[in-house]
Order: structure tokens, then C-alpha cells, then sequence
């Protein structure tokens, strides 16, 4: 199969390390849905993804692209909105570029200014024609429509070369056989994609060397978005691929490649082929590296220098990041701010028409549970204030309906 290459940036003095250091940014595990999937048809996920791509953007030193290690949308075809192709028109308005057909690498960008370009790499998701129970299709014609080929591609960045691999759909056996269903292996890599990703190694033998994919080929339990500990992995292949596993890892080991970024089991986790838990900068060997789920606000950072890839700590986005303390949205009806005490929302109603308009405002946990729920008429200039001094620390979802767009974001209550 025809591979796609995609040179970034060639390095011309390798030996100057300051000019070869760079970031960029891990994120996996968006399940951006078209709004039928959550509470209240609204797309939370979607929001969540925003919301990360808001942090990325803030940051003091800007990633140089975006790696995304699949499950890129909810489901890789069906829903109401986007038809019959998938979830995809949901994410990539996000992305600057949704009107394009059939994109290559990197013509997605989180910026405006079309200065940092997301790569990716496919999940299972994307495979996935209905969700209860899962179903898949292994053709990704929607994915490949909207998204990315459907090829495995690397690109070079400074000092550094990365590649993208897709490791599958989701291995059909039985639940007499697997029975954790909680973490379905994919079904794998082909011969032919492990002999591509041998000699692609081999030809920057001299780079660090780095790989995204959506399995972790080797597993650990590590600790959800919340800090909560994961118990349910239940060894090193648990959640990981079936075909050419050990070929895979064989390879990698022998081509002394740093790191591999993934995702699937929405934890974040640092282990090594043994599946023993190390540190996020373990110096011995190939990391697999997990980061916690896009659609819970969690992404990494990793610096690459000419000595060594360092793995950032999990990060979780912070909702208030890049959009103040009145919180802007598509819809410019209402105005949401918080209280200096910090035991009050507010939400302002400023329709430039003085009429009252029906409004609807709840406010949610981030698993779904209403946990307050208003309807009154609003006209310009009304303050509909939210007490929120009772309530427990943590994430929130403010879900606003009116007049214009709806609003849904998400508020940190401290």
C-alpha cells in the first residue's frame, strides 16, 4: 500500500541542540459527536475539544502541531446532523478547513492563523457504524472523506521523525474469550505495516523517534481524568492489539525508539514493554505513553531535544483559558460571568431586542446529572444569578436556550 511521507522541517547542523528542540502536543480520545450522543443534544465532547484546543493555544510557548491518536469522533459514520458521513462536520469546524474533501496531513490547524497543524492517526471509533452494541465497517471511507488518508505516514520534524500508524477496528471475538469488555483489543497491525514502520526507523536511525497510534501496546493501570485509580486492566495486552504484537514491540525495541503516544483506555499511564508502571522521563528503554480522554479536557506536552524525548505530566484543560471571565460564545444573546465571591453564576441576558424571551438554563455535572434547572422569561439587561456555594468543587456544564444559538460551556467551580 502507497505511504504517505510529509516532511516537516529538515535539520541541517544536527549537532546544535538548541535550534532542534521543539514541542507539540498529545491529545487522543475526542469522541466529538454531532449532539445526539449526550444529555440534552448538545455536544459536550465538541465543547471539551474547544476548550483543550483554547489551552494549546495560550500557551507560553506554542506546540509546534498537534498529534491526535484516535477515536477522533464518536462514531465513524451515522448521526442525525452529519447524515450519513459520520461525526467528522462536528470536529472540523473546529478546525478552520471543514469545507475541505479528501484533506492530506496537516491541513487541519487549531489556529486561526494556520500556524499549528493537527495530525492523525485513527481509533476504533472511527470504524464504528452504531455504538450499542458497537458495530464497525473496516472501510473508513468517511474518515478518509474528512479527516486523514486512510494510510499509515510519517513526518520529520527538526531532529525528530514521527509516525502515524492505524492499529485497527475491534477485534470481534468472543466474550467467552475476552471478556473485559471495557478494553477491546484492536485487531492489529499487518506484516506489511510492521516492515514499513522497520525500515522507516532504520532510514532516521540518527533522529528520536516517536510514534502515534490509538492501542497501547503495552497496557497499565494508571489514573483516570479525576485522580481516580484504574483497576480494570487486566495485563500488558489487555486493550492492545492483536496481529503482530510482539513483531511490533521486537521492532521498536531494536530500533531504540523513545516513545509511543496513545490512548483508548481514557487513563493517563507510563509503562514500559513489561507493562511495569516508570516515570513519565524513564531514561531505559521505549515509554508507551498514554494521555487521559480528549472529551475529559486531558492532553500532554512533549519536548523533543537532540538527546532525549520528554514526556510532559497530564494536564487537564482549564475552561476559563483564553475566553475571560465572561465567556464568549457563537451566540452573542447571553453573557455568562462568574461572581468576585466566587459563590455565584450569573448569566446576563443581552438581546438587543427589549421583547422577553423563553430561556432555559441548567447547569450539569460532567457525567450528565442536572443539578440545577431554571426557565423564565429573560429581555436585555436581565441577570439570571445561579447559586453554586452549596455545590461540590469540580467541572461543570451550563447549558443556556433561547433566542439565537444555544450556548453549552463549561465552568470550573472552586
Amino acid at each position: 500500500m502507497k505511504k504517505i511521507i510529509l516532511i516537516l522541517a529538515a535539520i541541517c547542523v544536527a549537532t546544535i541542540s538548541s535550534f532542534a528542540q521543539f514541542t507539540f502536543a498529545h491529545i487522543t480520545d475526542t469522541h466529538v459527536a454531532d449532539g445526539t450522543m449526550n444529555v440534552g443534544n448538545y455536544d459536550l465532547n465538541g465543547v471539551e475539544f474547544q476548550i483543550v484546543l483554547n489551552n494549546l493555544n495560550n500557551l507560553d510557548t506554542l506546540p509546534a502541531f498537534v498529534a491526535h491518536s484516535g477515536d477522533i469522533s464518536n462514531m465513524g459514520s451515522g448521526g442525525t446532523v452529519t447524515g450519513t458521513e459520520g461525526m467528522y462536520g462536528a470536529l472540523t469546524s473546529h478546525l478552520y478547513a471543514n469545507s475541505l474533501t479528501y484533506p492530506l496531513p496537516g491541513d487541519f490547524f487549531i489556529n486561526s492563523t494556520r500556524t499549528i497543524p493537527m495530525y492523525f492517526a485513527p481509533g476504533n471509533h472511527e470504524y464504528y457504524t452504531t455504538l450499542t452494541p458497537p458495530s464497525s465497517d473496516t472501510n473508513l471511507a468517511y474518515y478518509t472523506k474528512h479527516i486523514s488518508p486512510d494510510e499509515d505516514y510519517y513526518i520529520v520534524k527538526n531532529n525528530a521523525v514521527i509516525l502515524f500508524l492505524r492499529s485497527g477496528w475491534d477485534d470481534d471475538r468472543s466474550i467467552f474469550v475476552d471478556t473485559d469488555i471495557d478494553n477491546p483489543e484492536g485487531s492489529g497491525l499487518t506484516v506489511g505495516q510492521c516492515d514499513w514502520v522497520r525500515n522507516t526507523l532504520k532510514t532516521f536511525s540518527k533522529k528520536r523517534k516517536i510514534i502515534i497510534m490509538h492501542h497501547p501496546p503495552s497496557n497499565a493501570n494508571g489514573i483516570f481524568y479525576d485522580g481516580s485509580a484504574n483497576t480494570q486492566v487486566t495485563d500488558t495486552a489487555d486493550g492492545s492489539i492483536l496481529n503482530n504484537r510482539t513483531m511490533f514491540l521486537n521492532i521498536l525495541d531494536s530500533n531504540h525508539v523513545d516513545i509511543v503516544l496513545c490512548g483508548h483506555v481514557h487513563q493517563n499511564v507510563v509503562c514500559n514493554r513489561a507493562g511495569t508502571v516508570v516515570p513519565e522521563n524513564w531514561p531505559s528503554g521505549t515509554r508507551y505513553v498514554q494521555t487521559g480522554g480528549g472529551f475529559q479536557g486531558c492532553y500532554r506536552i512533549i519536548t523533543v531535544d537532540s538527546d532525549f524525548v520528554y514526556v510532559g505530566l497530564p494536564q487537564l484543560a482549564n475552561p476559563t483559558v483564553g475566553v475571560g471571565n465572561s465567556i464568549t460564545t457563537a451566540s452573542t444573546d447571553y453573557d455568562i460571568s462568574y461572581m468576585p465571591n466566587n459563590k455565584s453564576l450569573v448569566v446576563t441576558c443581552v438581546d438587543k431586542v427589549n421583547d422577553p424571551v423563553s430561556t432555559q438554563i441548567g447547569l450539569y455535572t460532567v457525567t450528565g446529572q442536572q443539578v440545577y434547572n431554571s426557565r423564565s422569561s429573560m429581555s436585555q439587561g436581565m441577570n439570571k444569578v445561579i447559586s453554586i456555594d452549596a455545590m461540590a468543587k469540580g467541572m461543570y456544564i451550563l447549558k443556556i436556550s433561547g433566542k439565537g444559538n444555544p450556548i453549552t460551556r463549561k465552568v470550573m467551580l472552586n
